[in-house]
């Protein structure tokens, strides 16, 4: 009497699945880790444009606070003032 074993139970059909399978997950993370330095150079980038952006805006902010203080405080000297400011700064450009 003779045993017959499926190919697909052989030992060695395991083993090539095996390291046919740790080849494929090994390239998957491989490709995972490019996408992730990817992915952190570009927030860092972003990061970096940010940071520059708020410097640009921050002086314009605090202008553009104590423009409308100056408009709600009701004096008239200080509205002028302001004013003033504005078109000094349109001409400028």
């Amino acid at each position: 009497m003779s045993i017959i074993v499926s190919l697909h139970d052989h030992p060695a059909f395991h083993r090539r699945w095996l390291a046919r399978q740790s080849r494929r997950v090994a390239a998957d993370c491989r490709e995972a880790s490019h996408t992730l330095s990817e992915m952190r150079s570009a927030l860092v980038d972003f990061g970096n444009r940010l940071e520059e952006y708020q410097q640009v805006i921050a002086p314009t902010r605090r202008e553009s606070r104590a423009t409308i203080a100056a408009l709600d405080s009701g004096d008239i000297a200080t509205m002028e003032a302001v004013r003033d400011g504005i078109l000094r700064r349109r001409g400028s450009r």
